[in-house]
């Protein structure tokens, strides 16, 4: 069986959760986008499948250097059904969410965190610099956590293992 390959991306905003750093083994936390035309998507609905979860902002430079890696990642997976989801952190507009994917040339769905109450839903990660990124297995764990910046194959090395792990199991 074929796994599913899902990027979840974010833009630091107002800040940058303070909660434990996350672990391989870890659960990942929830986290729920609103996309520019309102929809929302919700990482339960990826149960089962692999996904990525990088956090970023526009003010990063070597975050920006990673868009097209999460490009390449969307087309290489887009055939297993995989997809790739960006999430806003922080207090987003619609209009800078399109104005982010147009400026960065985002070929993946990209959103802002949708807000219950005062829980921001991709708050959970633990992150307190740019970038990081979390490969998640599709049992929900953390398969790979990267505090910096992976190279290319290192992320894709890293969704193939968690991909490979999927179809072991």
């Amino acid at each position: 069986m074929g796994g599913a390959f899902i990027v979840l991306a974010a833009f630091a905003g107002s800040g940058l959760a303070q909660s434990a750093r996350l672990s391989v083994g870890d659960v990942a936390p929830r986290v729920v986008l609103r996309q520019a035309d309102g929809e929302l998507v919700d990482s339960r609905s990826f149960a089962g499948k692999v996904y990525v979860v990088d956090f970023w902002s526009p003010f990063c430079a070597p975050c920006r250097g990673a868009v097209p890696w999460l490009n390449t990642a969307h087309r290489e997976l887009e055939a297993q059904g995989g997809a790739v989801l960006g999430v806003m952190a922080g207090r987003a507009e619609a209009s800078d969410v399109a104005a982010a994917v147009r400026e960065w040339h985002m070929r993946f769905v990209v959103g802002a965190p949708f807000m219950s109450g005062q829980a921001d839903r991709s708050d959970g990660y633990g992150v307190r610099r740019l970038p990081a990124t979390f490969v998640v297995g599709s049992d929900g764990h953390v398969a790979a956590a990267f505090y910096r910046m992976p190279s290319e194959s290192q992320l894709l090395a890293a969704v193939r293992s968690a991909l490979a792990a999927g179809d072991d199991g």
